[in-house]
């Protein structure tokens, strides 16, 4: 099985995310995802083509670590790890060395699947990355790092140091142009040639050799099935044996498959219906064949199957159903480009996501640890969501999505949510969570998800002198550093940033109200609202006056003794008067929507709203090459 691939040399439009030219962690499925024209497809032809690519299997990742050059690795990060404790600084992701150093001397899934990262994040190591302990010297720090960057770049002169030569593999091909109806005419009739293979190979594989064996578009089943029945006893078999898997797996009824003496396309039987031509079978059925058919017959052999949108014609079922009848062929293993939610969301799949940076396919290996996958999970996001977009806008709450969406439409009416960008939002303090590794805030998970991310913050400051949370600080620090979005808000929170005349609309139309007052305060809590015309409420619990409770405190064991009935009365009803309330509290999230359904043709921008969703349009527009 493939583990890894390395870019070779620079002249191509496709490169992973990563220092090393490295692209690791391939399992049986992997998923290329992205927005369209992002070169998801393009990269599954240029990785088929095996041009500038070097395969890195199971067996040549035991070449790269061999006996020798893994204590040598073992004895250099003991070494640096001793060095820098005794200087009086530690590397803030030492557990990632300790664990490859308990790894590195076994030959266990973990470790072919943790070597990548562990190179890229030593070659990425910076003065920021260690905690001081005491004050030491600055040379030292710039020694250890070094040291750090030495072991990674060692690691990536052995790989490169392999060859590029056969891997064994057997490569197949299905292009999105594919079908089991002959297309190409003659005179009156249909001939079985391939002209979606001609296609194919003159558009995106010019130059290349041998080729045919390896691109199946459909289009020849008539005469592939037609030549196995005329073959070998082993070859008859095969298609016996396909019809049985088909029987099994797909159609759950006896199948037989016949190429019809003097018609152009295959005929079908299915259970006891009658037999009928294969195009009368449903699109997604004959999709289904189109890509089983050729990886099934090549099931004994170690191969490499590409597949472009294999999704096309399959509702959410049949595609469940093609990656189970998939996972059945042990000798296979696949590359898809795809859209499909049900592909995304299945468990059991490696997902790489592929962004357009100017004139570059960036491919990123997506790598969410089992905790933050939860915390994704109780706040409603699926794989589908986070990484068909080339931008993720975190908010706090779903109003704050519906405000975004509006604002950035007034100000860049060319931006589409759910294709340019997504806003996701993160719960309250859900962000002490996927923002922290290690205990420590850093950006590892949401780079993860996705590579063009931003995030807004509600101050939640009552007053001007009220200082800000220092956690919010601290993490629009970090985002800022990494040259990101992020707005700590100045006010209490987005409302705040709203006109009253239109905060007061939207809140008397959702909650069919008629005379209300909004508190206009930049630092006031506009989400609790009074309503002149409603009958005043009270609170069950009250505050004894200040006097009454002094003199309870006196009797030293909380009773009334001494104290006359008519003063305790007086003291609970104003207590009680005291909380006397007309206000309720906005459901924030419809009025929000409705405030974004209104037209904001007369909106009064605040000054600071402007400038941030302004510097946040032109990041979007960055990130989708705009």
């Amino acid at each position: 099985m493939i583990k890894a691939i390395k870019f070779i040399g620079t002249d191509f439009n496709f490169e992973p995310n990563k220092t090393s030219k490295l692209l690791t962690t391939f399992d049986k499925f992997n998923l290329f995802v992205g927005t369209n024209n992002s070169g998801k497809s393009r990269f599954l032809r240029f990785f088929f083509s095996r041009e500038n690519i070097l395969i890195i299997t199971d067996n040549r990742i035991n070449e790269i670590f061999e006996e020798d050059f893994k204590r040598q690795l073992i004895s250099s990060l003991s070494t640096i790890k001793y060095n820098s404790s005794s200087y009086g600084f530690e590397y803030k992701h030492h557990t990632k060395v300790n664990e490859f150093l308990n790894l590195i001397d076994t030959k266990s899934q973990v470790f072919f699947d943790s070597f990548g990262c562990f190179i890229e994040g030593l070659l990425s190591i910076k003065e920021e990355d260690f905690i001081e302990s005491r004050v030491y010297p600055k040379h030292s720090l710039t020694r250890v790092i070094s040291q750090y960057k030495g072991i990674a770049n060692n690691i990536i002169n052995k790989i490169n140091s392999l060859q590029v030569g056969r891997d064994g593999f057997e490569y197949l091909y299905i292009p999105v142009i594919r079908g089991l109806r002959p297309i190409q005419v003659e005179g009156a009739n249909f001939t079985n040639e391939d002209s979606y293979l001609k296609r194919t190979k003159k558009d995106y594989f010019a130059g290349m050799k041998t080729l045919n064996q390896n691109i199946y578009t459909g289009l020849s089943i008539y005469k592939d099935v037609m030549k196995l029945l005329l073959g070998t006893e082993q070859q008859r078999e095969s298609i016996s044996d396909f019809q049985v898997f088909l029987s099994d797996n797909i159609f759950f009824k006896k199948v037989i498959l016949i190429p019809k003496y003097e018609e152009d396309v295959l005929h079908i039987k299915i259970g006891n219906e009658a037999q009928r031509e294969i195009f009368n079978l449903g699109d997604g059925l004959q999709s289904l064949i189109t890509i089983l058919f050729p990886i099934f017959i090549r099931r004994n052999k170690k191969s490499l199957v590409f597949v472009e949108e294999p999704e096309l014609h399959l509702h959410s079922g049949w595609q469940k159903l093609l990656l189970k009848a998939l996972n059945k062929f042990e000798n296979h293993q696949f590359f898809f480009s795809t859209h499909s939610n049900s592909f995304l969301n299945s468990k059991r799949v490696k997902i790489f996501n592929v962004s357009r940076v100017k004139n570059k396919s960036i491919i990123t290996y997506t790598n969410l640890e089992s905790s933050k996958v939860k915390i994704l999970d109780d706040l409603g996001y699926r794989p589908s969501d986070l990484f068909q977009t080339n931008y993720i806008l975190w908010v706090e709450g779903p109003s704050d999505k519906f405000y975004l969406k509006k604002f950035l439409y007034e100000l860049f009416p060319e931006l589409r949510i759910n294709k340019d960008y997504e806003i996701m939002f993160y719960g309250g303090s859900n962000y002490n969570h996927f923002l922290k590794t290690a205990g420590l805030f850093d950006l590892t998970t949401i780079k993860t998800i996705n590579r063009s991310f931003g995030i807004i913050f509600d101050s939640d400051r009552e007053s001007k002198s009220q200082k800000y949370n220092k956690q919010k600080l601290e993490i629009k620090c970090i985002f800022e550093d990494d040259d990101s979005f992020c707005w700590l808000t100045k006010y209490r929170e987005i409302e705040n940033y709203i006109p009253i005349s239109v905060l007061s609309e939207a809140i008397m139309k959702v909650h069919n109200k008629t005379d209300i007052d909004v508190p206009s305060g930049f630092f006031d809590d506009r989400c609790k609202v009074i309503d002149r015309n409603m009958n005043i409420s009270y609170k069950s619990r009250i505050k004894l006056e200040d006097d009454l409770f002094r003199k309870i405190q006196m009797n030293g064991d909380g009773t009334l003794r001494g104290i006359s009935f008519r003063e305790v009365k007086k003291s609970i009803e104003n207590s009680i008067n005291n909380t006397a309330s007309k206000t309720f509290s906005i459901n924030k999230t419809k009025v929000a929507e409705y405030i974004y359904q209104m037209s904001f043709e007369d909106f009064i921008w605040e000054k600071e709203l402007k400038k941030e969703i302004h510097k946040l349009g032109l990041k979007i527009k960055n990130a989708n090459g705009k």
